[in-house]
């Protein structure tokens, strides 16, 4: 596989959360642009819009029938983006059929070693689901906790996005990445334009040398 077969992208929002087009609108341009596989990862979060407990059903049966009727010609995932700034309890969630459920901020928070913790603990009891960290950087780290994040990181299979939309690839943390660690590369996307923009986290796996196969498939 080449960076030019790259073809994906994880991280998109549509006006279930605050992104600006529906999901219909975001295939029909994805299929125009030739992307292959579109993850809608709309927010979950009590400080900005966001899905609910209320209407996951909704959201997950509009983007399961967009899935069967655009079968042909995309291949559609879904999944969530986690406020861990305003979300505490979120085990719920691993009773949803998601495809990818990233988390943000985690590392960002005075209290990331303990949300870590919780991310560690849902991952163990949820196994089977694809988690994450959303456009996120390690700067707070120390060198021995980084250390010892990296290790649950690489022991649980979690997953590092690259984020072209926040760049956070730049961290200087990222310097330490190597095959060990798994991947999903996304745009951020909240207008058309912004979808399947990936460049930038493919470039920086390029730089790094590692090899593109770690980018996760769902």
């Amino acid at each position: 596989m080449t960076s030019s077969e790259i073809r994906r992208d994880f991280h998109v929002h549509t006006n279930f959360s605050d992104g600006y087009s529906s999901p219909e609108e975001l295939i029909k341009f994805g299929i125009e642009k030739n992307i292959e596989q579109i993850c809608f990862t709309d927010h979950y979060s009590f400080f900005k819009p966001a899905i609910t407990d209320e209407n996951f059903n909704l959201y997950l049966d509009t983007i399961q029938n967009l899935k069967k009727k655009y079968s042909k010609k995309i291949q559609i995932f879904i999944g969530i983006e986690v406020d861990t700034s305003s979300i505490e309890d979120f085990d719920h969630l691993g009773h949803y059929p998601w495809d990818l459920i990233l988390f943000e901020y985690v590392f960002g928070l005075p209290n990331w070693y303990e949300i870590f913790s919780k991310v560690k603990r849902f991952t163990s009891k949820f196994p089977s689901k694809n988690v994450g960290f959303a456009h996120t950087r390690f700067s707070r780290l120390t060198h021995a906790k980084f250390e010892e994040v990296m290790n649950v990181i690489q022991q649980y299979g979690l997953i590092i996005e690259l984020n072209t939309g926040y760049q956070n690839y730049l961290d200087p943390w990222f310097n330490y990445m190597d095959d060990q660690n798994k991947f999903s590369v996304g745009s951020d996307a909240h207008s058309l334009e912004q979808l399947g923009n990936i460049n930038g986290g493919i470039s920086f796996l390029k730089r790094r040398n590692i090899s593109i196969d770690r980018i996760i498939e769902l």
